[in-house]
């Protein structure tokens, strides 16, 4: 909804009220929202992240908060996405989703109908992924949320920052996924940044961002190539640090449009790597004796037999190093070879 406080009308011509929560275009009225009885903070608002009722009950950033708990709300909202259903969405992406019970986020799903089924195939439900930061210190946690859809996975970008900045060993990496103390890879969406913690929002984390170009196309490369999650791409643009609220690239009112570099970047402020693109056209069946861990790096390995590769498969196992049978693609032309890869000294490997 709105910020409390304040009036005006939306883009569809309605009026609203926050000072006395009035939204007839819904309608939602005071009545529709959590009150003194639900959060007792002096203002209404979350004050302290260690109580789980406050963060649930109380309001974001002093954001009215719908009473999720009352059937008439979540029938409201899940008209709504119904609607979106109809007209061809396939899947959200739940803010905030900390700030609501997991008891309510279950009914409200449970109220959403089917996808197009000469589409998707019949009784496929919307794609749902929930905003949960949890980074381990707080008593609300991701786990409280799996099963009603997938989840975020914050630890999962600030850890492989610290691996590709060389904080860490790379040679840890040989059971990256679960073993790391994350959720099962069936129960998350896994990224190395996102539009909050780029620019120091919402806590999850110190992670790589374009403003580390070279750890971060390493790190996005991996994440591709690793099979733990669901993955996200982060596509951004240039902002000024110490103004971590400024929009995109504009002159005027008029927002830029995306050019591409001749390097294959993106320009006139936009910041992305059309390079990951042909990583996704990769063949994946790799073959490296029985080992079956793989990282796909970008351009670390300077030479390999004479041979300087945009991308290839290596094998990491146990710390080690394997001989591989790798089949790439490489300027269109698909090719075999055989090859002894030897890695270290631009990643930590020992």
């Amino acid at each position: 909804m709105t910020g409390v406080g304040g009036s005006g009308t939306g883009t569809a011509g309605s009026h609203w009220d926050g000072d006395s929560l009035s939204y007839p275009g819904v309608p939602f009225s005071a009545w529709d929202f959590n009150s003194g009885s639900e959060c007792h903070s002096s203002d209404m608002n979350i004050h302290d992240y260690n109580n789980a009722e406050e963060v649930r009950n109380c309001r974001l950033v002093s954001l009215a908060d719908l009473k999720l708990s009352k059937n008439y709300v979540r029938d409201e909202i899940a008209g709504y996405m119904n609607h979106l259903i109809n007209i061809g969405v396939a899947g959200f992406r739940v803010d905030a989703a900390k700030h609501m019970w997991p008891g309510d986020l279950r009914s409200l799903f449970g109220k959403l109908t089917n996808l197009n089924s000469g589409v998707f195939g019949s009784g496929v439900k919307p794609f749902i992924f929930q905003e949960v930061i949890d980074m381990g210190s707080e008593p609300i946690s991701a786990s409280e949320y799996i099963g009603i859809g997938r989840v975020t996975n914050f630890i999962f970008g600030a850890k492989l920052g610290q691996v590709f900045r060389n904080e860490n060993k790379a040679s840890y990496l040989h059971n990256w996924g679960e073993a790391w103390n994350m959720p099962n890879s069936n129960d998350v969406v896994v990224f190395i940044d996102n539009h909050d913690n780029q620019r120091g929002h919402g806590g999850g984390g110190g992670p790589i961002t374009h403003f580390e170009p070279r750890p971060y196309k390493l790190a996005t490369t991996f994440m591709l190539a690793h099979p733990y999650g669901f993955t996200r791409l982060m596509s951004s643009y240039n902002f000024d640090r110490s103004n971590t609220d400024q929009g995109p690239p504009h002159h005027g009112d008029t927002i830029n449009d995306v050019t591409i570099n001749g390097d294959q970047t993106c320009g006139n402020g936009w910041v992305s790597y059309l390079y990951v693109l042909n990583y996704l056209r990769i063949p994946t069946t790799t073959s490296a004796y029985n080992h079956n861990r793989y990282l796909l790096l970008h351009n670390i390995i300077p030479t390999v037999i004479g041979i300087r590769l945009r991308a290839l498969y290596i094998a990491l196992y146990y710390h080690t190093l394997y001989t591989v049978h790798v089949e790439y693609e490489f300027d269109k032309v698909r090719s075999y070879a055989r090859m002894e890869i030897i890695m270290c000294g631009r990643l930590n490997c020992t």
